[in-house]
This record gives structure tokens, C-alpha cells and sequence, in this order.
């Protein structure tokens, strides 16, 4: 072989090459051949000459690097192509690509699975939470002997008790701080006149256009008198409310008479009482001060289960012309039926009826009615001819009424 001479710049060129292919591989983001399948030349030469001719500090460090698992072996042209090597495209056609695969994703994304021939099977509805049996609140159940002005001095003589008309009703607390739920035929007369309008004889409406209602004094059960279920069955026992009733209740809520139909209207038969003090003549029975909270029985938001036991207590619903004792009986039945409002309670649950085996005679309008130990209404009719059939307007309708009226927070419901 002829001597090559100066081999200097021949050697760092090739220690350049050899760079700048490490470079590329690392710039790429590829993995670095294995050199040791390559077949690379016997550099040492080149090093040996670079470090005889340079004398430099560079030709040193790199004549320090082991290549001696590269020698030894067959020279390759170090001309290497894209090609050869698979190496990727240049950037131009890198975005070409993106843009290409971009391309296809979207029309994947486009591509909608068709809807199956019979839609799948709706969720049913969540089972409703089981309400548990509870005992009624006997102190709850109250007695109402309600106060009303006239504006007939003849009606006042002819029907007064020392210049007031009295009427008896029943109500009950559902609320710790005295509120009563009761009819409201107690309490609003001149609504009486509208919703029985063909039943009424003339001087009944002449009567009640004349009464102004004033307040009703609240009477509560004995302790341990309240009829239970076996007591009502077999000896329809009857619970005394004695005389004096020692607070006394005002008007707190009555339904607005818009938005209702007629039918909503003539079953909307409720009012909200308030108990704000004593009687004026408690101070001889030592009954001024007004409970911290009162007993009260909690009220279930729901429709009661079909074929269930209903149980219902009330006083009698009539004109009184004193003061005397009052007397509460309880009725039994089974629930029958709901029925929907058609305007303001539009598809939604308004009422339901129930059955009395022994009948209900109509001091029983008026009374609260219990399911499983809750309020769940108010009745508020009979079936003309058979007493034995009951209309109750459920407390779900009483409830939206009062929530459209800023006060859903009356009912306790525990």
C-alpha cells in the first residue's frame, strides 16, 4: 500500500462523520444502531497518524476512546443512505403526514354507530323508601271550637252564644311550633257558599255570608284516651276533650282561589292554623304560658299504599251553641284509589278515596287521616248516599301549595 501521508485532516474528518451520525440518530429520536453488528474500518491508524502530525489536545481524547471491538473488521462505505438506514421523511413530509393521519382520525369520529331496531329497556323507577310503622301522637289529634262575628244582629240573636256563632272541627299539629292543619270550611265560610253552592239551602248560605271568622280555641286528648285500632272495631270507643280549651289558634293560610279548576278547587279543603296564645280566661286554670314546643305527628310527602289501612279521627263538624265537652271518635278503612288534579295539579296526585266498613257519618269531614302512623290528609267529603266512601286531598297537594308559597317548611316529616 502507498504510505498516506498528513493523515491528519483525513482522521478528523472521519471523527466528524462519525459525530455527526451519532447526532442525527440522536435529533431523529432513534434508537443508535448496534455497532457491534456494523462493519466499520480499522480506524486506528488514523489515530495514531492525527496524534504524530496534530500534537493537539483533541486528537488526544479521541485516540482515547476504546474502539477496539470496531477493529479488525471489513471496511463499509461510510456514503450511508435514507434508504439504506429507514431513516423517517424530512419535516415537510412529516406534516404531510400529520395532516394525513389528522385526516383519517376525523373521519373515524364522523362514523355513527346506527340505533339498534327496539331501543333498550328504560330503567325502572327506584323502589320508594319502606315506611315504617309508627305510633300515632295521640297530643297531636286537637279538638277546635272555632269563634265567628256576624253581621246580622237577627242571626246574632237567633244563633249566637253570648253574641259569637261556635262551630266544632278537628285539626291536627304538624309542626313543634303550633301549626295546625284543619279544613277549611272552619275557617272560611263564604268558601263553603262556593264550592256547595247547589246543596246548600238558602238560609245556610245566608248564614254563612254573615260569618266572620275570629279564632278557634284548641283542645288536646287526654293522655291514654285516644281510641285504638281494636277499640274502634269492636266498640267504636269515643276520646273526651274537656272544657276549657286553654290555647287559641288564628288563621295562618288559605289557598289562593286562582289557578285552580273546579274540581281542584271543591277538593281543596284545608287551612293552616296558628297557635299564638292562651286563652283569655287562663289565668283561673293555670294555663298561660305557652308550651317551648308542642306535640306533634309527622307528615308523610307520598301516596299511601293501595289496599292499605287507613285510620281517621275527628270531633264532630257542627254548630254548637255552647261550651260543653267535646267528644272525638276514630273511623278504619281501606284505601280504594288516587285521583289526579287536571289544571294546577295537571297529571299529578291530588286525592284518594277509602273505604269505611261501618261508615262515616259527616262530623267525620274535616278529621286528619293516618297511614302507617302519618298524616297523609284531610277528608273533605262523602259519597253522596254512601258514607261509607271517603274523599281525602292527599298531603302532597297541600304540600306544593304551600312550597309555591314559601312556607314547605310547616310539615314535619319526622
Amino acid at each position: 500500500m502507498k504510505e498516506i501521508k498528513n493523515t491528519g485532516p483525513v482522521m478528523l474528518i472521519a471523527v466528524f462523520m462519525l459525530a455527526g451520525f451519532f447526532n442525527f440518530f440522536t435529533r431523529m429520536d432513534l434508537r443508535i444502531p448496534d455497532f457491534k453488528n456494523l462493519i466499520l474500518p480499522d480506524f486506528g491508524f488514523f489515530f495514531q497518524s492525527f496524534k504524530k502530525n496534530s500534537g493537539s489536545d483533541l486528537a488526544s481524547l479521541i485516540a482515547s476512546v476504546n474502539l477496539k471491538e470496531f477493529s479488525n473488521q471489513t471496511p463499509i462505505d461510510l456514503n450511508i443512505k435514507q434508504s439504506d438506514l429507514k431513516l423517517p421523511a424530512p419535516e415537510e413530509n412529516k406534516k404531510e403526514v400529520k395532516k394525513e393521519s389528522s385526516v383519517s382520525v376525523n373521519s373515524k369520529k364522523e362514523k355513527t354507530v346506527p340505533p339498534p331496531k327496539t331501543p333498550p329497556p328504560k330503567t325502572p323507577p327506584a323502589l320508594p323508601k319502606v315506611v315504617e310503622q309508627r305510633k300515632i301522637n295521640e297530643k297531636s289529634i286537637v279538638a277546635l271550637r272555632c269563634h265567628y262575628t256576624t253581621k246580622n244582629n237577627i242571626l246574632t240573636d237567633g244563633f249566637a252564644y253570648k253574641g259569637e256563632l261556635l262551630s266544632s272541627g278537628t285539626g291536627v299539629v304538624v309542626n313543634p311550633a303550633g301549626y295546625i292543619l284543619t279544613t277549611r270550611h272552619l275557617v272560611d265560610p263564604l268558601w263553603i257558599n262556593q264550592v256547595q253552592s247547589g246543596t246548600l239551602t238558602a238560609p245556610e248560605k245566608t248564614l254563612n255570608e254573615n260569618k266572620v271568622f275570629d279564632y278557634c280555641e284548641v283542645g288536646f286528648i287526654r293522655d291514654g284516651t285516644l281510641p285504638g285500632r281494636e277499640d274502634i272495631i269492636n266498640r267504636n270507643l269515643e276520646a273526651e276533650i274537656k272544657n276549657p280549651f286553654l290555647y287559641v289558634a288564628n288563621s295562618y293560610f288559605l289557598p289562593k282561589a286562582t289557578g285552580f279548576s273546579d274540581k281542584e278547587t271543591n277538593t281543596l279543603d284545608f287551612a293552616i292554623l296558628k297557635i299564638t296564645g292562651a286563652w283569655k280566661d287562663c289565668k283561673y286554670f293555670g294555663g298561660c304560658n305557652l308550651p317551648a314546643s308542642f306535640d306533634y305527628n309527622p307528615v308523610f310527602i307520598g301516596r299511601p299504599d293501595k289496599i292499605s289501612e287507613i285510620i281517621s279521627y275527628g270531633t264532630q263538624d257542627k254548630m254548637i251553641y255552647d261550651l260543653k265537652d267535646l267528644t272525638m271518635k276514630g273511623a278504619i278503612g281501606i284505601l280504594k284509589n288516587y285521583h289526579n288534579g287536571d289544571k294546577y295539579f295537571n297529571n299529578e296526585f291530588l286525592d284518594f278515596d277509602w273505604k269505611v266498613p261501618r261508615g262515616m257519618r259527616e262530623e267525620r269531614i274535616g278529621s286528619p287521616v293516618f297511614w302507617k302512623g302519618y298524616v297523609v290528609g284531610i277528608n273533605y267529603a262523602l259519597e253522596p248516599g254512601d258514607y261509607r266512601k271517603v274523599y281525602t286531598v292527599g298531603t302532597p297537594a297541600i304540600n306544593k301549595i304551600l312550597q309555591d308559597n314559601n312556607l314547605g317548611n310547616i310539615f314535619a316529616r319526622k
